[in-house]
């Protein structure tokens, strides 16, 4: 198995890094660990901000690759130790699986033989499910493989537990706690999926044992069990909730959908997953699944109705069904549990493979039931080879598609461009080949043309008409500069260039090539910013166009005046959230900073301050601003605020001696 998996693995091995691979591994300092001491392991364990819990062991695990492979520049270490827990994670199925075929509800179904053939062939299917790639070759999603390893060494701990106390031995309810209590706390330090290892935990109690066979006592003590481990705390959680709904819908405030939709739209998504589980196809495989349309109401689109009522149906099917067809209903509850965080109220994005890598379990260990039991009640002679023929066919199957789906992870390029081919109509996809096009292969034509499809799939997403005015810029660089080099003159000429889309209209200005994309225009752009909530694309879009002229290129220095009316626009935007709203504020600071006007960079930082008063970036922004002004006093008790407050990194405490430098400049008596 171990080979196996290395190999069909291999090809994506040196691939790139990739999305929130940087913002939380590349470009995080504190995992960037270059010697192992207690404060680098103490800021690194620290160092992530994803999910209430910050994920230290996953963050942790990242930092001590970077201090083990010397460095980011090369990702196979990081891929390569994806790939190990992806293996370890594959036996630990196999012994879940062959724990789960043992219990009193299977063990009669199958003789010994035929458990381990079901075990094999299910761990291999899991192991090699095309749907699981993005959990192994995606780097960030080591939070998510770590958290299941710890899930499924806990839940085998509990098994083991559960059947002591069907041999009446005194240590089952402990071991069945420590798994249960172990595992979760483990898990949940990579990534909050863990918190569900309870009702995993009840899915295969109710599935899978029988519960008249124990004593009066072991029953009554089993549901105690149950009602501390799962009851009791979800209705702390629920009592939470309720107290501080703050907690799910603060994450609705970057989000284009409502809780309601979401929930709706999750019917959909659920049964899209089922069908990538049950009949893969790596054209609908991807990274990016935004091209799935929101649910607005049952009939709309029509869709949504029969998705709604068929999901109930499966449910009510497995809770009232479970004793006559336990395999079925370890499947659809074990499946449905597993998407119970990720696919339920909170406002998380619509669409993600890697939220399958341990729900996907029940289905598979269900389907490599079906398959074997069936083919082993084929007794004669002539059927005996099917019984290994057809088992190892899927698995081949299972393993071509996962090596396929592997190769369009060798490059940023490959992998962009098989996005922008198989999800033409999400805009995550066109954006990335964008800015792939631009950052890989220096084409800023391609560059332009998913950035047209993206506008097409989402007219109301700034961040593309941004995008595209930069992209122009740089293009019409490029042409005159080229045309300058080839000593060409333009003034009174005509000109075309091969390839360009007809929507981009080219101006022959005093000589000067300028081009033009009418709904991009200076007006539209501000009317969205005004007028919709800015999205994350918008935010990065402005932020790289603050950069570059900031940057002073050359290119970028038409675009100042918009820019500076972009970000102003953005900024008052109140239907933006607060953490976005934050963001341009203080590009909007760096703009008038740059343009020499410290009083108004000083406006637009205290408004990213008074929005997130603990962010140390914004408070020093300020006590620079601060000083620029010769407000020395102010800039010295800001500064004072902020060292006490024991929030500052290591590199803060670098900008504050700086800070503290331009400060002690400042002449006497303007202090």
């Amino acid at each position: 198995m171990r080979q196996m998996i290395v190999l069909i693995y291999s090809p994506g091995l040196h691939g790139p890094y990739i999305l929130d691979d940087e913002e939380n591994i590349t470009l995080n300092k504190a995992v960037a660990v270059k010697e192992i001491t207690p404060g680098s392991i103490h800021d690194a364990l620290l160092s992530n901000q994803s999910g209430p819990f910050k994920r230290p062991l996953a963050a942790l695990s990242f930092a001590l690759n970077h201090y083990f492979a010397d460095g980011f520049d090369s990702t196979l270490p990081f891929k390569l130790t994806n790939v190990v827990i992806h293996i370890i994670n594959s036996i630990l199925i196999y012994h879940l699986l062959l724990l789960c075929l043992r219990r009193p509800a299977l063990a009669d179904t199958l003789t010994g033989r035929q458990q381990l053939h079901v075990a094999g062939f299910g761990a291999l299917l899991w192991a090699l499910h095309p749907i699981q790639l993005t959990s192994v070759l995606y780097v960030v999603q080591r939070m998510n493989s770590l958290s299941t390893l710890f899930v499924i060494l806990g839940l085998i701990v509990f098994m083991h537990g559960r059947q002591a106390i069907e041999e009446s031995k005194k240590y089952g309810f402990p071991a069945m706690a420590s798994g249960i209590a172990g595992g979760a706390l483990l898990g949940i330090g990579a990534k909050e999926n863990a918190a569900l290892l309870p009702l995993f935990a009840f899915v295969i109690e109710l599935t899978l044992y029988r519960r008249d066979r124990l004593t009066p006592s072991a029953r009554k003590w089993l549901w105690v069990f149950y009602l501390l481990t799962i009851l009791l705390p979800a209705m702390i959680f629920i009592s939470y909730v309720a107290m501080h709904p703050d907690f799910f819908l603060n994450s609705y405030a970057i989000r284009s959908f409502t809780p309601y939709e979401r929930l709706l739209t999750e019917t959909r998504v659920l049964w899209f997953y089922l069908s990538l589980l049950l009949l893969p196809s790596i054209q609908r495989l991807g990274l990016f699944h935004d091209d799935i349309s929101i649910s607005h109401g049952l009939l709309d689109p029509i869709s949504t109705f029969p998705a709604v009522l068929g999901m109930l149906a499966l449910l009510v099917f497995a809770l009232i069904k479970f004793r006559r067809y336990p395999v079925a209903s370890f499947a659809i509850l074990w499946f449905l549990v597993g998407h119970s965080l990720e696919s339920s109220i909170f406002g998380l994005e619509i669409a993600y493979e890697h939220r399958n890598y341990l729900p996907s379990f029940g289905v598979i260990f269900a389907a490599a039931y079906v398959i074997i039991k069936t083919l082993s009640g084929m007794t004669a002679k002539k059927n005996m080879a099917i019984e290994t023929i057809l088992p190892c066919a899927i698995i081949l199957v299972f393993g071509i598609s996962t090596w396929t789906w592997a190769n369009t992870w060798k490059g940023t390029i490959t992998l962009a461009e098989y996005h922008a081919i198989n999800h033409p109509d999400s805009p995550r996809a066109n954006n990335y080949a964008a800015n792939a096009s631009i950052r890989e292969k220096n084409d800023v034509v391609s560059a332009i043309k998913y950035t047209i499809r993206g506008i097409q799939a989402a007219p109301d997403e700034a961040g593309f008409y941004l995008d595209m005015q930069l992209f122009l810029a740089y293009f019409a660089s490029e042409v005159n500069s080229g045309l300058v080099r080839a000593n060409i003159a333009t003034r009174d000429r005509e000109f075309r260039i091969a390839g360009l889309p007809d929507s981009i209209q080219m101006r022959n200005i005093d000589g000067t090539i300028k081009f033009i994309h009418g709904p991009s225009s200076t007006r539209a752009i501000n009317e969205l910013l005004r007028s919709r909530p800015i999205s994350v694309h918008g935010v990065a879009a402005l932020d790289k166009l603050t950069k570059c002229v900031t940057g002073h290129i050359a290119l970028c220095k038409p675009l100042r005046h918009d820019a500076i009316e972009w970000l102003v626009s953005a900024a008052q935007n109140p239907k933006s959230a607060a953490e976005y709203r934050a963001l341009v504020s203080s590009d909007a600071a760096k703009l008038y900073a740059d343009m020499g006007d410290y009083q108004r960079a000083l406006n637009y930082i205290t408004a990213a301050t008074q929005l997130f008063p603990s962010t140390v970036y914004y408070g020093l922004g300020k006590v620079e601003y601060l000083i620029k002004l010769e407000r020395a006093e102010e800039a010295n008790t800001l500064l004072n605020n902020i060292e006490e407050s024991g929030i500052p990194s290591g590199e803060d405490l670098e900008t504050i001696k700086l800070l503290r430098k331009m400060q002690a400049r400042i002449p006497a008596n303007r202090h």
